[in-house]
């Protein structure tokens, strides 16, 4: 059987984008519709993939709440990962169906169901409870991780995943208050060209963003990527999507900063041509703060691989690529000796 499968909150007959169609039929068949996505170098093959033996490693289980995380636009995307050796996931929910739409206290916001509704059903069903990270986006931010943080704050569920925050509509001026726990592991990434960003600068935005992070949380990081737009560019999405997945997940076991997943990230946002900066708490209240610009390729005295993926290389390989990609830090924490386990 494939190792990734659809929640029970996606039978319902919602409308659904012919890209979250295919994305659902590789879900759940472990085999792709009959209009597949465009071939990627990581999933060329996804029935040989199926049929392939199973890795020994654990893989990490992934929930993606739908509703505005892109399923449709960056579905190949979350399809990629689904089909790798390293992932299990799960889709929650499905974008444009009844519920998707903001709850009364928002602007042009209706009765239930709406997605404070969905929030209670997921955390009624369960349907999160054996992921060991979750995804969501824009709105899904706003309003489903909120809620379920609320939950979790009143001791009516155990506490939320680390989650990746496509568009950190977690850290921002809602309606309603963010009862954000001290213990959240969570990666918010964001964007300049991001209509969240309204009027505010780059510098203001990202300022905003990390004001809402409690002093005392040790464990969030924030990526702002300049060029980004509210629906991340797919190249952007793939490149840093798995390495934000995995650093969760060891940040969340280990308490540490997951510094060599940092370092890979920076080695492809430089190589890949995005500008901007990334920021992560080294401890409450502590922040370290890392621009990254196109410019600093010239400081790497070899190039990195483009989209570098712990599962594509090995040991050694792997402590190559990062040692390369610390360079431009010399003297920075990111610099340090690369541990290899």
């Amino acid at each position: 059987m494939p190792a990734f499968h659809l929640s029970p909150l996606v039978g319902h007959r919602d409308w659904v984008s012919s890209a979250e169609q295919r994305l659902f039929a590789l879900l759940k068949t472990g085999h792709p519709s009959p209009v597949s996505f465009s071939a990627s170098p990581m999933c060329t093959s996804r029935k040989q993939e199926v049929k392939a033996k199973p890795i020994a490693t654990a893989k990490v289980a992934v929930a993606v709440v739908a509703p505005g995380a892109g399923t449709g636009i960056n579905g190949a995307v979350y399809s990629e990962i689904a089909c790798s050796p390293s992932f299990k996931v799960d889709v929650i929910g499905r974008s444009r169906a009844p519920y998707d739409v903001y709850p009364p206290c928002w602007p042009q916001g209706a009765p239930a169901p709406n997605l404070q509704s969905f929030a209670e059903e997921v955390l009624e069903t369960g349907a999160h409870r054996n992921a060991q990270v979750m995804i969501f986006g824009s709105r899904g931010g706003q309003v489903v991780l909120p809620q379920m943080w609320q939950a979790e704050a009143q001791g009516l569920v155990p506490p939320v995943p680390p989650a990746v925050v496509i568009n950190g509509g977690c850290a921002m001026n809602l309606p309603t208050p963010v009862y954000w726990p001290d213990s959240a592991v969570n990666f918010l990434l964001i964007g300049g060209n991001d209509n969240f960003r309204g009027n505010l600068s780059m510098e203001e935005y990202v300022a905003e963003t990390r004001s809402y992070v409690p002093p005392s949380n040790k464990t969030t990081a924030i990526l702002s990527v300049n060029e980004m737009t509210h629906m991340p560019q797919q190249s952007l999405l793939r490149g840093i999507l798995r390495l934000m997945l995995k650093a969760l997940v060891s940040w969340k076991a280990e308490g540490k900063v997951p510094l060599e997943r940092l370092r890979q990230m920076l080695a492809f946002l430089r190589q890949d041509g995005w500008s901007g900066r990334l920021l992560y708490t080294m401890a409450p209240g502590a922040w370290e703060d890392i621009p990254f610009s196109p410019r600093d390729r010239e400081k790497l005295q070899v190039a990195v691989p483009r989209h570098i993926h712990q599962e594509d290389l090995g040991a050694g390989d792997e402590a190559k690529a990062l040692s390369k990609a610390a360079m431009p830090y010399k003297g920075h924490r990111l610099a340090q000796a690369v541990k290899v386990c």
